[in-house]
């Protein structure tokens, strides 16, 4: 949903020829620095939706090994909270929700000599 948004604003805001190029590689690229990368600052992090996307699907699937594993230090290692995948998931609707208001401003702001 968010990498859907985030294209939306790179297609309102490139011309047509590199916008599709710019919005695959855009949603390759984000994931990697936004979150994946230990050494980045927690306030970048908690802004991608790769961030909340990626804590909830570690709290999912770890969940049924705790027993087994130290998902605590696994968790504090790349500052995640465990048991919150609501509130992670909601986090990247939102993040997508921002994403489509933005393209939606830079629709009807950018362009309007194209505009009927």
């Amino acid at each position: 949903f968010a990498v859907y948004g985030m294209a939306c604003v790179i297609s309102m805001m490139l011309p047509t020829e590199t916008a599709n190029l710019i919005a695959v590689v855009l949603a390759l690229l984000i994931p990697v620095f936004g979150g994946f990368v230990r050494n980045v600052g927690m306030g970048v992090k908690m802004a991608t939706y790769s961030w909340w996307a990626n804590e909830a699907f570690f709290t999912y699937s770890i969940k049924p090994y705790e027993h087994i594993y130290m998902i605590d230090k696994t968790a504090h290692v790349w500052s995640y909270t465990l048991d919150q995948t609501t509130k992670d998931l909601c986090c990247v609707v939102l993040i997508g929700m921002i994403y489509r208001i933005i393209a939606y401003i830079a629709m009807i702001s950018f362009n309007k000599e194209k505009q009927s």
